[in-house]
């Protein structure tokens, strides 16, 4: 008898890649939803043999209505063959902003994570100002951190907030309208109150409510970890594991391209909280840094939807998405305990991400790519890579047709690099 499928809305290509294949680890079909825009980069996961039947709507960015027309339609067409709501799965936080816009509607046909039965908006935590003031009430470790959402906000932030610090919106819009107002950035430094003040009124009249933080300073990646954890209907924490970075480019808060599995009791205490704190359902990925000025760790913030590194932890034992998938059915088995990491370190390496940093910090092609060939050999039989898996190969095969394009001359190390991925 095959399985009841799960609705998965592409917008992070990488992202959604892992979901179809954590997915497909327990034979659980995706029907892939999927948009695009001009400049977009290349659909890799459009090579998955786990990408079937993929069901197109208008890219919510341009037309939001017709979108949501478009998936209430396919709720409608979805609820008569199956007869019950089917798992609503978005794969970026303005999906996440699209989906739960209209959720009243979508309600009626599908699920998504959070409340206790699957079936409430979540905007409570997804706006950052109203979690970071959920996290405050039940005393979790965040930075000191203020909300500003009217110019009135303003004078307070400033005359309160320590220096240096960061500002970032509350919520991101369905076009990402803050990081392409911003050069792609997440958020803002600021290094004192009259730059803050500023900025912050600029902001506000640009139509952006944010949260102002301070800057948590830390020394090395590993004081920078994400750690991520699943509850159950009953608050019972069923799975929880962690990584954090070992290569990043640019430095200082740049792109993770080589990550490995790790885990401390600490963070996973302070995950814990987190979790409980917002009454989820569902599986959590919170975000935390070791601050060396208050000598502890604290939660920067938690991501509601699927992490871009899903496959990596169900590799190393920890399917987050068939969890909540059995958990969405009624099949979750009974609580025995919670599930945490054992054994020697798992590496996620974004082959792309590696290749272009070692290409930038070298002097020429070829010492760069025996930097990156280096590395691969160093943590071969340990390492699960971003496109390339064995048992799902023709994403990896692009990836790498897309790098010997960019990068000529380089056949022999692109030649070692592919014995190595499969």
């Amino acid at each position: 008898m095959s399985k009841i499928p799960v609705v998965v809305l592409r917008a992070s290509d990488n992202c959604f890649l892992d979901v179809m294949r954590c997915f497909a680890k327990e034979d659980i079909p995706v029907i892939p939803v999927v948009f695009t825009w001009e400049g977009a980069s290349a659909w890799i996961s459009e090579k998955s043999r786990f990408f079937n039947e993929p069901v197109c709507i208008a890219n919510p960015a341009a037309d939001e209505e017709m979108a949501a027309k478009q998936m209430e339609e396919l709720g409608k067409k979805l609820f008569k063959q199956y007869g019950r709501k089917l798992l609503l799965i978005s794969t970026s936080d303005t999906a996440l902003v699209f989906v739960n816009n209209h959720y009243d509607v979508l309600e009626e046909y599908f699920l998504q994570p959070g409340a206790s039965d699957f079936n409430k908006t979540c905007w409570k935590e997804l706006r950052k100002d109203t979690f970071y003031k959920t996290m405050q009430e039940h005393d979790v470790s965040i930075p000191l951190t203020y909300a500003v959402n009217s110019k009135e906000d303003i004078d307070f932030a400033v005359e309160n907030m320590v220096y240096p610090c960061v500002y970032k919106p509350s919520l991101k819009t369905i076009d990402n309208a803050f990081a392409r107002m911003h050069d792609g950035r997440k958020a803002v430094e600021c290094q004192d109150g009259t730059q803050m003040r500023k900025l912050l009124n600029e902001e506000i009249e640009s139509g952006f409510e944010v949260v102002v933080q301070e800057k948590i300073e830390f020394d090395r990646l590993e004081q920078e970890v994400s750690c991520y954890l699943y509850a159950d209907g009953q608050g019972n924490i069923r799975m929880i594991s962690a990584q954090h970075k070992i290569m990043e480019y640019p430095p200082k808060y740049g792109t993770g391209v080589v990550s490995k599995t790790y885990f401390e009791e600490d963070i996973a205490s302070l995950a814990i909280c987190t979790i409980k704190a917002l009454n989820w359902h569902g599986f959590l990925g919170v975000e935390t840094m070791y601050s060396k000025k208050h000598n502890k760790w604290v939660v920067i913030e938690a991501n509601l939807r699927p992490w871009l590194s899903n496959y990596f932890q169900a590799a190393a034992g920890f399917n987050y998405l068939t969890m909540l998938y059995r958990d969405a059915m009624g099949e979750l088995e009974p609580y025995s305990g919670t599930i945490s990491p054992k054994g020697d370190a798992l590496y996620r390496v974004n082959l792309t991400a590696l290749i272009n940093k070692c290409m930038n910090e070298s002097e020429s092609s070829e010492k760069a790519m025996e930097k990156a060939l280096g590395f691969i050999r160093e943590h071969q039989g340990n390492t699960v890579f971003s496109y390339a898996v064995p048992q799902d190969t023709k994403p990896g095969y692009y990836e790498l047709e897309i790098l010997r394009e960019k990068y000529p001359g380089n056949e022999a190390a692109f030649d070692e690099i592919e014995k190595m991925m499969f």
